[in-house]
């Protein structure tokens, strides 16, 4: 008996039927969310000035728009921003992506006297101020046309003792209305109101205190205009760098709707808007303000550039492109201390004349090119990094088209230049002495060459040496890498066992202090009234602090030093004898467990 046949169209349907299903998981499992908006914000109270640092904590947003609520806006993710004034702020923040927008707020307070009194007020609205000393007078501004209607007034904040005075000032300077009544009143609201101005132009609000009162005040000006419709706008930056964020504040005037081409087909409807550009390039914003039939129009110039450098690699060409002449791209690298680097900078424009800095850390110039390479390009050649850090390349024109595309090359030998250097130890430097020498040579050196100076020669990076018999000894290593070899060299002085002895004036003689109680005798021939100088020096490689004396005819102290000639050198300047006779010269160590080393001692008269 065979098993029911299917039939294949009852696969199919059966295959549809589950492909129905999973459909909707597939697509909302590939369509994205819209984002979800949130911050903080710290601190939240403070005293003018006052600087509050704003963290996004949205989730799914790719642009971030922030009103700081004081006219101040930012496009950045997590900004920081000072208030200047007094007041309660309340800070929004917008967040969008492809599948839509979200907004959340949060409120600042800030207490004190306004950090920044006086400023320009547009089209109305509140400002706040404070008369700190009785001489003390707050200055706004504002644009107004001729038969525009003002109100003014100033009313002082709360438990503040100010009566406050409001001037208003016209173009041409003169005063054109004020405040002030005749006496004291005990009324913290000084107002001009419903005055029609006579001209256009710039007016100016004074604000101060009567009868030698101070506070902070709160400023309202009220503009109502009757004359046709202006549209005014300004971007928060006229220069950004792709993708960037761009926000608009809106200064026209009568209008009551409003439409802004942004030239790259973007559009809006919003009073001040905030749009991102996406690709690189000069962009005419326009913006038309309308009441009714009635409209202004109003347009201004904003640059995206598509690159601004970055990480420059090594060995491998990079693009740049110049957006407009005074643009300037930086490119980084690291380099290490006696590393080589050549830079070229090519031109792909023949018009363009490329021009570029070499930048060290701490923002110094180590070089500059303008047509060291072919035709009017920029060469730096074999230059050698003085020390290691993180360097940048500043690519500029000194003339370009509009926009200007290069190409960069940086390439780094990476074998450093040997600079020898020793680190010089021994328990004594009286013969027999054992010497160690560690190598601190910088460069990465592959090779060692020592010469001890007595005949005797070694090779490796840190070595120990022998010396059995005393002397002078001028000791000598070449250390090398593929790239160069470097030298050091050092006077070496090994003394004798019996340290002191016989010295006369004016001469030179060496020892060393060779373990716990060794105290070095010299012996001085000497008369009364003979002035004497007697000085000793540590060697460079020994680790000890000499004490010097010296001793009369009959063994009773005359002089002693520890460290009058300069550091931890022993000087007795300027003696005089007190007799005839041999005067002994003792040299010892501060610290008898400690002091090892040696030393040269010096007699004059």
């Amino acid at each position: 008996m065979h098993p029911p046949r299917v039939s294949r169209y009852a696969v199919i349907i059966a295959l549809y039927g589950l492909l129905m299903l999973l459909l909707p998981a597939v697509a909302g499992a590939q369509a994205q969310d819209p984002p979800l908006a949130s911050f903080t914000l710290e601190p939240e109270l403070g005293t003018v000035p006052h600087t509050v640092r704003f963290t996004d904590t949205s989730q799914g947003a790719e642009t971030w728009s922030w009103d700081f609520g004081d006219g101040a806006t930012s496009g950045d993710q997590h900004p920081q921003h000072m208030y200047v004034r007094p007041g309660r702020f309340t800070i929004e923040l917008e967040v969008c992506n492809p599948a839509g927008c979200d907004s959340a707020s949060a409120g600042v307070s800030v207490e004190g006297l306004d950090a920044l009194d006086g400023g320009q007020i547009f089209d109305g609205g509140t400002v706040y101020g404070a008369i700190n000393d009785v001489t003390d007078v707050d200055r706004w501004s504002f644009e107004a046309e001729e038969g525009d209607v003002v109100t003014i007034v100033a009313d002082a904040a709360a438990g503040s003792f100010l009566e406050t005075a409001v001037r208003l000032f016209g173009p041409d300077g003169e005063v054109v209305a004020a405040s002030e009544p005749f006496g004291f009143d005990f009324t913290s609201l000084a107002e001009i109101s419903d005055l029609r101005l006579p001209a256009s132009g710039t007016y100016a609000i004074e604000t101060s205190g009567r009868f030698g009162t101070t506070g902070a005040y709160e400023l309202t000006l009220t503009l109502r205009s009757t004359t046709a419709v202006s549209a005014s706008f300004d971007p928060a930056s006229d220069i950004g760098v792709a993708p960037a964020v761009i926000a608009f504040q809106n200064h026209s005037r009568n209008a009551t709707s409003y439409h802004w081409d942004f030239g790259d087909g973007g559009t809006s409807e919003s009073i001040n808007p905030v749009h991102r550009y996406d690709a690189g390039g000069v962009y005419e914003i326009g913006l038309t303000a309308c009441r009714g039939e009635e409209c202004g129009e109003a347009t201004q110039t904003v640059v995206i550039e598509a690159s601004d450098g970055g990480s420059l690699p090594d060995g491998v060409p990079v693009t740049g492109r110049l957006d407009y002449e005074q643009d300037v791209d930086l490119w980084t690298f690291y380099a290490s201390h006696g590393t080589e680097v050549t830079i070229e900078l090519v031109a792909v424009d023949e018009a363009f004349d490329p021009r570029m800095f070499l930048i060290g850390p701490g923002d110094r110039v180590f070089a500059f090119d303008d047509d060291s390479g072919v035709g009017l390009n920029s060469l730096i050649d074999a230059f050698t990094i003085p020390f290691a850090g993180t360097y940048a390349i500043e690519v500029g024109a000194f003339s370009a088209p509009e926009p200007a595309d290069y190409e960069l090359l940086l390439r780094i030998d990476r074998e450093p230049i040997v600079q020898a250097s020793v680190d010089v130890f021994a328990l004594g430097f009286t013969a027999p002495a054992e010497v160690f020498f560690t190598d601190t040579s910088r460069g990465s050196p592959t090779s060692h060459r020592w010469d001890f100076g007595d005949g005797s020669s070694g090779t490796g990076g840190s070595v120990s040496h022998r010396y059995e018999e005393p002397g002078r000894f001028v000791v000598r290593l070449e250390t090398c890498n593929i790239r160069s070899c470097g030298e050091w060299t050092v006077l070496l002085r090994i003394a004798a066992e019996d340290d002191g002895g016989a010295i006369a004036l004016n001469q030179t003689a060496f020892g060393a202090i060779n373990g716990p109680g060794d105290v070095d005798e010299w012996l001085l021939e000497g008369t009364a009234g003979l002035v004497v100088t007697i000085g000793v020096r540590a060697d460079d490689f020994s680790f000890f602090d000499p004490v010097l004396e010296l001793l009369g005819p009959d063994g009773a102290l005359v002089a002693l030093d520890d460290d009058s000639g300069g550091a931890l050198q022993p000087l007795l300047a300027d003696v005089i004898l007190p007799a005839d006779g041999t005067y002994t010269i003792r040299v010892r160590g501060f610290n008898d467990a400690l002091d090892i080393g040696a030393y040269r001692i010096e007699v004059s008269g």
